[in-house]
């Protein structure tokens, strides 16, 4: 009986000293939780991977590692949105600027060469100026043939 108090006694105290230690990650993963409710995931992820670090075993660590994974989510969504817009806006600058050719070109030719292959000497094989009407007839029969100049308006 003796025994089972002072065994009791022990697993009390041992109960109540790993209650009272604190978690270390704490106050890294509640500022982790603040910056990414603000937006600043870069600086969120940060914090994260401080509370993480810091109590890997704790209960706000292992939150501040799941949370981790989330902004990393996040930070790369926000990313491919970045590299689409400016896949656009390259896209609408090219088409824009093939329009104020085509205008430019209006009543003229659009001229290139191709480079079909090598004669047997090793020198490059060229096809002659070929002629159209139009940038996109030109671009057809460019595309595929090899290497070819760039389609000028002449």
């Amino acid at each position: 009986m003796k025994r089972l108090v002072v065994l009791l006694a022990g697993l009390l105290s041992l109960l109540f000293a790993t209650t009272a230690c604190d978690d270390k990650a704490a106050a890294d993963y509640q500022k982790c939780v603040d910056l990414e409710t603000k937006g600043q995931h870069d600086q969120a992820r940060a914090a994260c991977s401080a509370a993480a670090n810091a109590d890997p075993r704790s209960t706000d660590g292992v939150a501040a590692a799941a949370k981790m994974v989330e902004i990393d989510t996040k930070i790369k969504d926000e990313n491919a949105k970045v590299v689409a817009a400016a896949a656009a806006s390259a896209a609408n600058d090219t088409k824009a600027k093939e329009d104020s050719e085509e205008a430019r070109c209006k009543g003229k030719k659009w001229a290139t060469k191709c480079m079909t292959g090598h004669r047997p000497d090793g020198t490059e094989k060229w096809t002659g100026m070929q002629w159209f009407d139009t940038r996109d007839a030109c671009k057809k029969v460019t595309s595929g043939v090899g290497t070819c100049d760039e389609c000028a308006c002449m």
